[in-house]
């Protein structure tokens, strides 16, 4: 898969939209990357849960290619959205499946 930015193909909301929201004080590819959401104590486990649950049930396919297609930041995003909303489309790249 090429590397492109979501921008070129008419993808450019999807990174503030599913990658760098904050659902709590920070972006939320780092509080995936930190496994902050996977604490029981942390303060915003329960918003954290709701939004990234409600947003792999939203993203379209041509979103979650768009993102996959970019860095890493944009796929560990997308690898969560995939896992958390149990995507087995055809339609994505062999390597997520």
């Amino acid at each position: 898969m090429p590397f492109q930015r979501p921008e070129e193909i008419g993808y450019g909301y999807v990174i503030k939209r599913y990658v760098t929201k904050k659902d709590s004080n920070h972006p939320r590819h780092l509080e995936l990357n930190s496994r902050r959401a996977l604490l029981s104590g942390w303060p915003h486990v329960e918003r954290f849960a709701h939004s990234l649950i409600d947003d792999a049930s939203f993203i379209a396919d041509a979103e979650l290619e768009s993102l996959l297609a970019y860095e890493w930041r944009s796929r560990l995003t997308t690898a969560w959205l995939i896992g958390v909303g149990r995507r087995t489309s055809p339609t994505l790249p062999s390597a997520v499946k």
